[in-house]
């Protein structure tokens, strides 16, 4: 059965097929090379390569003028834990975390 708009009891909307062959491609190599993933082999060059070092933290770290405003945005504002944390799009730390990392 082919996709059908409004079939409820269809199979659901085609995955995209580069994404498919993507993923397949991925398995592939990773079972090739060791069972070592593509990112912790960017991560190991990337020890010995710092501009493949540079490359990988500005896809991996959050753009550092971003968070410097959301900090400048802080500092002007009497804020609750909450809303800091809202802010920075980041989870508080609980109770039972925060009494696990004291010991």
């Amino acid at each position: 059965m082919t996709f059908q708009k409004g079939n409820k009891y269809g199979k659901g909307r085609p995955k995209k097929p580069e994404i498919e062959l993507l993923r397949k491609a991925m398995a592939k190599a990773k079972s090739e090379h060791g069972g070592i993933g593509l990112l912790e082999h960017a991560v190991s060059i990337a020890y010995k390569d710092s501009t493949v070092l540079v490359a990988l933290l500005r896809k991996v770290l959050p753009d550092l003028r971003n968070v410097e405003s959301k900090v400048e945005h802080i500092n002007d504002k009497s804020l609750t834990d909450e809303q800091v944390c809202e802010i920075l799009h980041i989870r508080p730390i609980t109770k039972d975390t925060a009494d696990a990392l004291a010991g």
